[in-house]
């Protein structure tokens, strides 16, 4: 190798080393000072995956929320006034538990009896307030709501309807209001009252917050329960079928009805005193279990 050869490498050589320090150092600037910059590694920041992202609910409307943080996690028509059925007697409960005083007692009268569904109550059963409203949410029982109501015309001079739509007001709520104290359908296109999936969530947390005392019994899947006179035990079954499959779970209620299709709204806690939100509105009898199961697990995820 002649000497204008090596002379050439080594001034390759030099060039080459010379930029590769380039992003390492930049020499003097304006000032004179020197600068040693050093070069980073950007890595690329995956966002997480949104556990409700690609949930399909069969449910025409759909919330949920985390009351600690009041934050939104899925909505699916969530301001749609839509029939409530049932979970009606959420709010019945609140209101009459409100007005009748906690030592009354609540009779169950022939006009009560005559209403859909039978809980096994009986005419002239007296009960204490808390124990016939229990039943009536655990059961779903229309003729303890209409007792209910009868107790509160006759001894109180009080309209439940409409006590329970100012309460409504009272709580906020947007699209709710009641034409009855049960939920039942008062014509076929006509709901005896109506609300959307978020209202049914601010009914809850009132409940847990003012009433929980009451409301824990729809944690369970069976009451078992007496009246002041009657010698036998009123055994009833909650009508939420997933009381087990649902962790931590707070209170529930259920509806249904030819019109509103399959309701349920419940309350749970993602951790201990983490409670969470879950309102399905408008589904079929059994798909609003397996909505609410859905919501349910991806809310644990979040």
């Amino acid at each position: 190798m002649n000497k204008e050869t090596v002379t050439i490498l080594s001034f390759a050589i030099f060039i080459i080393t010379f930029i590769g320090l380039v992003p390492l150092f930049t020499y003097e600037t304006a000032t004179g000072k020197k600068i040693f910059t050093e070069t980073k590694v950007v890595e690329e920041v995956i966002p997480p995956i949104n556990p409700f992202s690609g949930i399909s609910v069969e449910g025409e409307a759909a919330y949920v929320v985390d009351l600690l943080t009041n934050e939104e996690l899925y909505s699916k028509n969530a301001n749609s006034a839509l029939p409530l059925a049932s979970i009606t007697k959420v709010m019945t409960a609140i209101t009459a538990r409100e007005i009748i005083p906690k030592n009354a007692t609540i009779t169950i009268d022939i006009n009560a009896i005559g209403l859909e569904g039978d809980n096994g109550l009986f005419q002239d059963e007296i009960w204490p307030r808390d124990e016939l409203l229990a039943l009536t949410l655990v059961s779903s029982s229309n003729d303890g709501a209409r007792a209910i109501r009868n107790t509160l015309d006759r001894e109180y001079d009080s309209d439940l309807v409409t006590e329970m739509n100012k309460k409504s007001t009272e709580l906020g709520t947007e699209h709710m209001y009641f034409l009855n104290e049960s939920g039942l359908d008062v014509a076929k296109t006509v709901g005896g009252a109506y609300g959307s999936a978020t209202d049914v969530s601010k009914i809850l947390k009132y409940a847990l917050e003012k009433h929980y005392d009451l409301f824990r019994h729809t944690q369970e899947s069976s009451l078992d329960i007496e009246s002041l006179n009657y010698t036998g035990v009123h055994s009833v079954d909650n009508t939420n079928k997933i009381i087990n499959e649902i962790p931590s779970l707070v209170l529930s209620k259920t509806g249904f009805t030819d019109l509103a299709g399959g309701n349920l709204g419940i309350i749970f806690e993602k951790e201990p005193n983490h409670p969470v939100a879950v309102v399905v509105l408008g589904s079929t009898e059994d798909e609003r279990f397996s909505d609410i199961k859905k919501l349910v697990d991806a809310a644990i995820e979040k």
